[in-house]
């Protein structure tokens, strides 16, 4: 037999309000007709309270798991987040120790450790059991674009233009221009 503390509060105040409305008490036969019917009466509107009360709690309650539902997404968002920036913070420190210590990318991939002194031990093992005989490998360089002669004469572009001044430097000019990178023309 089920607990009634187990079943739904609609249903227990509907069982109620069958139980309260077939018994009648001692008080209840002096009142008379009028009494009784005004007692049937506010019976009734206080079942229909204690349902609309029922409702509005069940109601607070789907809120409150909604919003509960709703903290423990963004608590495993949150959760992720940490994990990919643990993860890159330890791919960087990976790359920086491998670069340090002259390791090729082969190599780098299987360094193993957590902190910085664990990560330069292995390296220096990993370096031990297989020496590099290449020059010191560099990490790709951060600096994107062409590199340009730091000899190469520069030009205006108002230069270029005048007649006089390129037929006096023709010979310059496209020597400069043959070169790759070999001339900057800088724009008036």
């Amino acid at each position: 037999m089920p607990d009634s503390t187990e079943t739904d509060p609609a249903e227990q105040i509907e069982a109620a309000a069958v139980t309260t409305t077939t018994e009648t008490t001692p008080t209840d036969e002096a009142l008379g007709d009028g009494g009784k019917a005004a007692l049937v009466k506010e019976r009734a509107a206080a079942r229909a309270a204690e349902k609309r009360a029922a409702e509005a709690e069940a109601r607070i309650k789907e809120f409150e798991d909604r919003d509960k539902s709703e903290a423990q997404k963004l608590a495993e968002e949150r959760d992720a987040l940490k994990a990919e920036r643990d993860s890159l913070a330890q791919s960087t420190l990976r790359r920086d120790v491998a670069d340090e210590k002259g390791l090729t990318p082969a190599q780098a991939k299987r360094l193993v450790g957590t902190t910085r002194e664990e990560l330069e031990a292995d390296a220096e093992a990993i370096l031990i059991d297989f020496p590099i005989t290449a020059a010191k490998p560099q990490f790709a360089d951060v600096g994107q674009g062409v590199r340009q002669n730091g000899n190469a004469p520069t030009y205006r572009l108002s230069q270029l233009r005048d007649h006089a001044f390129y037929a006096a430097n023709k010979a310059d000019i496209e020597a400069a221009m043959a070169e790759p990178g070999g001339t900057r023309i800088i724009p008036d």
